[in-house]
């Protein structure tokens, strides 16, 4: 029955409706047209039973979901569908060919937070992870902590979540400047690092979707009468700020990567970002600007802000307040790692794995 749709249904969302007049809209709460929840009811009854049925998709039908594939498709329900079923597909895949277990959440986030939470208990004398658990044991929650390739990415690629902008959703840091894309998948492979860039947006999907429930339960007292999965409101895009500072012509090497990378984002992690600030970009980046820019979907490109290298950064100010930018651009908040910014050179990641070893030799712990 579609009788729950029936009624206007607010949606406290990041990304804009297509609906006319509501494109650039920054109004905490956005009203869900008639025409769109029905079409969130249609997908969710438009797709393969094959993949409705699996035992972990329940999480992907969920109306904040469906409703950002509609939105990446301008609420064209047949280019919807092909993209969410490609997606599903994907994961179903994924899952078999990585061993994780998706049955409780749906989402690969839920491995990325156990690492996360790990790790944190987890370290070498010089700061640097320490446990480790086989390669082949993905299960969210791995009580000898995070696998060899995982550490060295997390160590690696300059990619953290972190506070959260005025929505309650995490802020995404990404220092591109100071990463080595190649160098990082010539060390584990090109898998290895989608699996790891995978594992990190699921988890922002994962905590967007907790900040919704949470306004739901502020704002309307827990009350039922949403549709399937109870939401009321519906946090996806979150802020993602660039930092370019140190691009050079080695980073011409990473647009390859990038675009792998981009091409499973399109259709996995449509409506990521409500605004990305790529600040502090030399002449170099106009250059891969140009290589870069026709790989990423229409809608995301337009949500880029370009603020060049000794340009003012108060579009960004005026977004997340001093108090959630960055140390590093100028603001007051301290909490990012400090990483290497330098190439990672060959053989990083074979020396890392010994490191790790000689560590858990030493400590008397051992791999589980």
């Amino acid at each position: 029955s579609l009788a729950f749709f029936e009624r206007q249904w607010s949606f406290h969302s990041a990304v804009s409706s297509w609906s006319d007049g509501a494109e650039d809209s920054e109004e905490p709460f956005l009203l869900v047209s008639q025409e769109e929840l029905k079409l969130i009811a249609e997908l969710r009854e438009s797709v393969r039973a094959d993949l409705r049925e699996e035992p972990w998709a329940a999480r992907w039908f969920e109306d904040g979901e469906l409703l950002r594939f509609l939105r990446a498709k301008g609420g064209a329900l047949g280019e919807a569908r092909a993209l969410l079923e490609k997606a599903l597909q994907w994961r179903a895949e994924r899952a078999r060919e990585w061993d994780v277990d998706l049955a409780e959440t749906g989402s690969f986030g839920a491995v990325h937070g156990a690492y996360l939470k790990a790790s944190a208990c987890a370290l070498l004398g010089d700061g640097r992870l320490g446990r480790v658990c086989s390669d082949g044991d993905e299960a969210a929650g791995c009580d000898g902590g995070p696998p060899d390739w995982w550490i060295f990415l997390h160590e690696h690629l300059h990619m953290d979540l972190y506070s959260s902008d005025r929505f309650g959703i995490p802020i995404s840091f990404n220092d591109f400047g100071g990463c080595d894309l190649q160098g990082c998948a010539r060390e584990v492979g090109i898998e290895v690092l989608l699996r790891y860039v995978v594992y990190f947006n699921d988890y922002f999907l994962d905590c967007a979707r907790q900040a919704s429930r949470a306004r739901r339960e502020r704002d309307c007292g827990g009350g039922g009468g949403g549709g399937e999965g109870g939401e009321w409101v519906a946090l996806h895009g979150g802020i993602v700020v660039v930092d370019a500072e140190g691009v050079s012509w080695r980073h011409k090497d990473d647009v390859k990567v990038f675009q792998e990378i981009a091409q499973v984002a399109r259709f996995l992690h449509p409506e990521r970002q409500r605004k990305c600030f790529v600040v502090r970009a030399p002449r170099m980046f106009s250059m891969l600007w140009r290589l870069i820019s026709p790989t990423l979907d229409p809608r995301a490109r337009d949500k880029i802000s370009i603020v060049g290298a000794g340009e003012p950064l108060d579009p960004l100010f005026e977004e997340l307040g001093p108090e959630k930018v960055p140390e590093c651009l100028g603001g007051d908040f301290l909490g990012l790692p400090r990483r290497p910014k330098a190439a990672v050179p060959e053989g990083a990641f074979q020396a890392h794995r010994q490191r790790l070893a000689a560590a858990r030799g030493s400590s008397g712990q051992l791999a589980t």
